[in-house]
């Protein structure tokens, strides 16, 4: 019952318990049936009042009332229910009351903090917000309990006030994008040598105008902290975690890693891009197996993902794993697994079945990893592209591959990450461009192209046409793959999907650079500038740039062309080289939003990573 209906109720329930004060008279909505002396009156169905001489005294309402003093009783004559039925508490004040379904009440109780309409004594008003120290809280729909909402956090500069987390770090000032204040660098599996200097790190850009103070944590553990100037870059190299390694060929069970994420936090906007591992050579040794992904901040993360991977691979004797890890932004977070179709054999540990389902509780920091089983198959059909990831509270997903060919029979081998964006985010438009090559010229690369459905019955466009290009997805998780190819495309849904794009092996074509994968951003998710990162350490450096046909974009003040176009489909492509400089800092502006990608080779290794986007809520999503 709503509150005004109640309380109007319990105000008729009280005019008639009082009925000398409150009559509002016979013959008027809601009259009174009285009784004084030899005399009475009655209302008929009819809507007729007839006294007690039997002459009509002209038409009433329908209802049937009945004052009685304190056993009084009010009902419907079309129901014969009780307006106030038994059992049912209403609030006159700060007092709950119980109504006997007689019109009276059967008890009642002073409240001490808030009394609710159709509950009674609770503890606080739903939706009232209030600070507790640093921390902002609401109180809870059943007025229960006074609930976190955020923790303002003072080393983001933040402070409560009203009930809400103020500062230039506070969710409703950053907005929605992947420029933030708090990250959680997470280690993914990558296959490595015995002999292993390379650790794996971040680039921080100070996106701001002022210094940001930055400060690293694992754990309870204190790393560093250091300032950064504005417009400023500056590279992080982080420790190992031995658990999230997964460094042999042999294939390790899924696991749950307490603490084993990194916490970076900022009093500043940034942006934070990470590198596993960090570098390509060192003391003698090559990596060959690098990838990089930009991290998505704290205020922007979700409750529900689709995860983007890649087949299981064999390489016998080795069985080298797909994967995903979960890192948890909060404490008593329940995460629940639901395989896709090809995403239920994987190596069971850490609370996850072999069949790929579980539900595993994890805080602040902790990481679950899963690990895809061999279904013994060639190509393996075993691959958690598609599985749903769901939580209570918000999450950090990175999906990748230990290391893999790209396709399966192609050499060679490398890992692959990417951090991907909640289902809530996902887009119905995405451009597809095929990443440049370093031997020279305006050669496309050769890349696969996965497209993954988030709902059920999802039809799929091409501009231009694809052959033989697949244009409905079943069921919510299922995948399509395309490729190899090196084509520019759109492709258009009608519900939202991720899009997934993967390099191929050296000695698919080109004969440079191996494996290395991107989550597309959706054309809803553009921005119109960037301060973006590229590696230094690798030997040739491009960005691919999609953008409205006929807009402008500048690359450090000048302005880049040539842009191709891209069909009739109303967008166009720029691929070009970065110039050389000494803190891989790159900004790019444009008079229209537009995306931009950036990938990096050295022999026998890739990386790839997408500039930024906008993490908003769509309003798309329906699963």
């Amino acid at each position: 019952m709503a509150a005004q209906t109640q309380h109007a109720v319990l105000n008729q329930c009280l005019c008639i318990i009082l009925a000398a004060a409150c009559n509002p008279g016979a013959g008027e909505s809601g009259s009174e049936t009285e009784t004084s002396g030899s005399s009475a009156n009655t209302t008929t169905q009819s809507g007729t009042e007839t006294t007690s001489d039997g002459t009509s005294a002209g038409p009433t309402t329908s209802d049937s009332e009945t004052a009685t003093g304190s056993g009084t009783s009010e009902t419907t004559s079309d129901t014969g229910e009780p307006v106030c039925p038994g059992g049912t508490v209403i609030c006159m004040g700060n007092e709950a009351l119980v109504c006997d379904g007689n019109g009276g009440y059967s008890g009642q109780e002073e409240c001490s903090d808030y009394c609710l309409d159709g509950v009674g004594c609770v503890a606080c008003e739903p939706g009232t917000a209030r600070c507790q120290e640093d921390s902002a809280e609401v109180c809870a729909e059943d007025g229960s309990a006074y609930e976190l909402v955020e923790h303002c956090d003072p080393i983001q500069g933040l402070t409560c006030e009203a009930g809400s987390c103020q500062g230039v770090c506070a969710a409703q000032s950053l907005g929605a994008s992947h420029v933030g204040c708090s990250f959680f660098p997470t280690q993914t599996a990558g296959l490595r040598s015995d002999t292993w200097p390379f650790t794996f790190g971040v680039a921080v850009v100070n996106t701001s105008d002022e210094t940001a103070n930055l400060r690293v944590e694992n754990g309870d553990a204190f790393i560093f902290e250091f300032a950064l100037e504005p417009g400023a870059v500056t590279e992080v190299d982080l420790p190992d975690i031995p658990d999230l390694v997964n460094g042999s060929a042999a294939a390790d069970p899924s696991k749950l890693v307490p603490g084993g994420a990194y916490r970076l936090r900022s009093d500043q906007p940034v942006a934070v891009y990470q590198y596993n591992p960090n570098g390509t050579s060192m003391q003698g040794v090559n990596t060959f197996v690098n990838d990089s992904t930009v991290l998505f901040p704290a205020h922007t993360l979700g409750h529900r993902y689709r995860v983007v991977s890649r087949n299981h691979w064999v390489s016998e004797p080795n069985h080298r794993s797909g994967f995903y890890a979960v890192t948890a932004t909060r404490d008593n977070t329940e995460v629940v697994l639901t395989p896709s179709a090809s995403g239920s054999a994987v190596l069971a540990g850490g609370g996850v079945a072999a069949d790929g389902t579980g539900v595993v509780m994890l805080d602040t920091g902790d990481v679950l990893v899963v690990y895809t089983d061999s279904l013994g198959e060639w190509p393996d059909a075993s691959d958690l592209t598609g599985t749903l990831v769901s939580a209570d509270r918000p999450i950090q997903v990175i999906g990748g591959h230990k290391c893999t060919y790209i396709p399966h029979n192609v050499a060679a081998c490398e890992r692959l990450e990417e951090a991907l964006p909640p289902v809530v985010a996902a887009g119905t438009e995405h451009v597809v461009v095929a990443p440049l090559v370093s031997t020279g010229g305006d050669i496309p690369k050769v890349q696969m192209v996965r497209i993954t459905a988030t709902e059920d019955a999802t039809n799929l466009e091409f501009s231009p046409d694809i052959d033989d290009a697949p244009t409905l997805l079943a069921n919510a998780g299922d995948y399509v793959e395309l490729g190899p190819l090196n084509d520019d495309f759109v492709v258009t849904s009608d519900a939202p999907v991720l899009v997934s794009q993967y390099m191929v092996g050296q000695n698919g074509g080109n004969n440079t650079g191996d494996p290395a994968m991107l989550v597309t951003t959706p054309t809803a998710q553009y921005h119109d500038s960037y301060l973006l990162h590229a590696s230094k350490d690798f030997t040739f450096n491009y960005i691919s740039v999609v953008a409205p046909t006929g807009s402008t974009v500048e690359l450090d003040g000048v302005t880049l062309a040539p842009f191709v176009e891209i069909g009739e489909s109303g967008f166009a492509v720029a691929r070009t080289p970065l110039p050389p400089n000494s803190d891989g800092l790159y900004s790019l502006t444009g008079d229209a939003e537009f995306t931009v990608n950036v990938y990096g080779y050295t022999q026998h290794s890739t990386y790839w990573h997408g500039g930024g986007q906008r993490l908003g809520d769509l309003g798309l999503s329906e699963q």
